[in-house]
């Protein structure tokens, strides 16, 4: 089993800290594929090598963030459109740090926010389901910043 692994959308997005930590990688990429899992968003500064992710039939995205740190605009856009795609496709996704609470919490916060959440929503969403999640100030704000990104254009398009 992964630690700290739960999901935030039944059956369609999930978050943990880093597979294989404090266990075999390879064990728990193929636990992550029995609980349905097929893609998989590593926000570690070490990736998972991809040959395991391909090995245990999962795909994978790697965006590195420092531990503690909020990922950039450009990465939240990253994360989002990756984990949209795959859910749209019927591909449940995994997002994982290192322990699987400030950054992960962060992109699942972005993801709700994305699909029309104010942060404030977004981010009790989260820290309902997975507590003690989302950090710092510094991720937070990121996460706010994204809402409003999103509203902004949202505006633009001429949708309420």
């Amino acid at each position: 089993m992964v630690s700290n692994f739960g999901f935030l959308i039944e059956g369609k997005l999930a978050g943990s800290a880093r597979p294989g930590y404090g266990s075999s990688l390879r064990d728990n990429l193929m636990w992550l594929h029995e609980q349905g899992i097929r893609a998989v968003l590593s926000l570690t500064i070490d990736p998972i090598p991809a040959s395991e992710l391909s090995e245990a039939g999962l795909q994978g995205l790697h965006l590195p963030v420092r531990d503690f740190a909020a990922p950039s605009p450009e990465q939240i856009r990253q994360a989002v459109e990756f984990i949209r795609r795959n859910i749209e496709t019927g591909n449940p996704v995994l997002v994982h740090c290192g322990s699987g609470y400030g950054r992960t919490g962060s992109i699942l916060a972005c993801y709700l926010a994305s699909n029309g959440n104010t942060a404030k929503q977004a981010i009790s969403s989260v820290r309902s389901k997975r507590p003690g999640s989302i950090e710092t100030p510094e991720q937070e704000e990121a996460i706010r910043a994204y809402a409003r990104a999103i509203a902004r254009d949202s505006r633009r398009r001429g949708n309420p």
